[in-house]
């Protein structure tokens, strides 16, 4: 099981689809279900991928309850862990981001060449 308590501090209410880092996506590219906080892209990614679990990551008594009932659900942690890494090889990877990327970089080529 992969723990990504971030907190909500001020960085989050006014960015709050940033800070996802690198270590969210290796752990479901390792195949952990994920313990997530219940804002920002973590808890959206999660929660669309079915990859893990959301709580409040203030209430620490909500952290171990969500761990404990993890862990008391092996059948639980491998199908998570199997929709995170699904979610990494079908989606976010550096094949598909590129293809986006590229996509978006000859628009912007597009739209200069008709001015």
């Amino acid at each position: 099981i992969a723990l990504a308590l971030h907190q909500p501090t001020e960085f989050y209410k006014e960015y709050p689809s940033k800070g996802t880092g690198a270590k969210f996506f290796n752990y479901m590219q390792a195949g952990l279900p994920i313990i997530a906080p219940s804002f920002g892209e973590i808890g959206d990614i999660v929660v669309e991928n079915e990859c893990g679990i959301t709580v409040d990551t203030t209430d620490i008594q909500a952290v171990s309850f969500k761990v404990n009932d993890l862990l008391s659900n092996p059948g639980t942690i491998e199908k998570m862990g199997a929709a995170g890494r699904a979610a990494v090889e079908e989606k976010y990877n550096w094949s598909i981001e590129r293809q986006k990327f590229l996509r978006g970089y000859e628009s912007i080529g597009r739209n200069i060449s008709k001015s």
